[in-house]
């Protein structure tokens, strides 16, 4: 984040239905907008639980847009 403060940061959890849905849509986007970091964080992963909560993720998919580094959206799929 530090190189490229835009960024869009995706929590899923590979048993997701819905995250699973949305998987080829944010590959094709990630790879049509370079100037944007994507990242993909899965929150089933036991090294990534202290990251979630940190960003108050409730449900996923999780979307937050990062503007200038900060935090400027959230956008969550609801089941």
């Amino acid at each position: 984040l530090k190189q490229n403060p835009n960024a869009v940061i995706k929590f899923y959890r590979p048993n997701c239905p819905h995250c699973v849905t949305i998987e080829a849509d944010y590959k094709k986007i990630s790879d049509t907008i370079p100037s944007i970091l994507f990242l993909a964080i899965n929150t089933a992963r036991p090294s990534n639980r202290h990251i979630h909560p940190q960003w108050e993720v409730k449900g996923v998919p999780a979307l937050f847009f990062l503007k200038n580094g900060r935090n400027n959206y959230l956008f969550l799929l609801k089941k």
